[in-house]
């Protein structure tokens, strides 16, 4: 059942770490049923996802089917590079998570990724302490088809605990739509 945010047109996903496809199946459903339960989630953030080869695919189809079976969006987060053939396994694909650095001066997505619309990647940039370079990930972002992206000042440990400023937060908003 549909809560506020919902109500207000606001996306809730719940988060599920899966341990590299190490997690069992069993206990990752287990906390998929405990977000839908709580919070009538739109779906799921499957986070540490396994990314270096296909050999977790079965995994990752196991657990899209099952959040699929609630209606729910599947995101699934290997915050790398990967396969193509985790593509059928998510509704988006997160294939950047890392350092402004990083991403301005060694990211390239997959030729693979072409074959997509933007609107199956995201990519997740941290460290981008400028307004300047905060527009320049966004617009690499699109060049590089991704349809989501997020860019924060904020760093490590945990660069996803607060928004950016008004003056940041406002020009991420505007540089996004343009």
């Amino acid at each position: 059942m549909p809560g506020a945010p919902q109500k207000a047109g606001i996306t809730v996903l719940g988060y599920v770490y899966t341990s590299y496809g190490q997690r069992s199946l069993s206990d990752v459903e287990s906390d998929v049923n405990a977000y839908y339960g709580w919070y009538g989630v739109n779906g799921i953030f499957l986070d540490q996802a396994y990314s270096a080869d296909c050999s977790e695919q079965p995994y990752y189809a196991q657990l899209y089917a099952y959040v699929k079976g609630k209606g729910g969006t599947v995101i699934l987060n290997p915050g790398t590079q990967t396969q193509a053939c985790y593509v059928p396994d998510s509704d988006i694909l997160l294939t950047f998570e890392g350092t402004d650095s990083q991403y301005v001066q060694s990211y390239s997505a997959p030729s693979w990724v072409r074959r997509y619309p933007p609107s199956h990647f995201w990519h997740l940039i941290y460290s981008t302490s400028s307004l300047s370079a905060m527009t320049q990930a966004i617009s690499l972002s699109k060049q590089r088809n991704a349809g989501y992206v997020y860019v924060t000042p904020d760093a490590l440990p945990n660069p996803w605990n607060t928004l950016p400023s008004g003056s940041y937060w406002n020009g991420e908003l505007s540089a996004i739509v343009r």
